[in-house]
């Protein structure tokens, strides 16, 4: 499982990491995702990949502005997002 192998790499319990974790299985189970995949750099994930995961956003797209302002140059986000 991913979220073990993050937890043993970072030293750190699941639970800090993943404090739901804590909730009891009806409350915190519903809302719970583990990751599908982790890349190394961001460089290494492919263009369609970011559009992919864009285009599955049906409510909202979160985005941290310090660690994603190369979307906007990269990707062309401002369309993406219009789009």
């Amino acid at each position: 499982m991913t979220r073990q192998r993050v937890a043993a790499v970072l030293q750190q319990q699941e639970t800090y990491l993943w404090p739901t974790l804590l909730l009891d299985s009806e409350e915190g189970g519903a809302g719970m995702v583990d990751f599908e995949r982790v890349w190394p750099t961001r460089s290494s994930i492919p263009s369609e990949t970011w559009h992919a995961l864009f285009s599955k956003a049906t409510e909202a797209l979160d985005i941290l502005v310090y660690a994603g302002a190369f979307l906007i140059e990269a990707l062309d986000l401002a369309d993406v997002l219009a789009w």
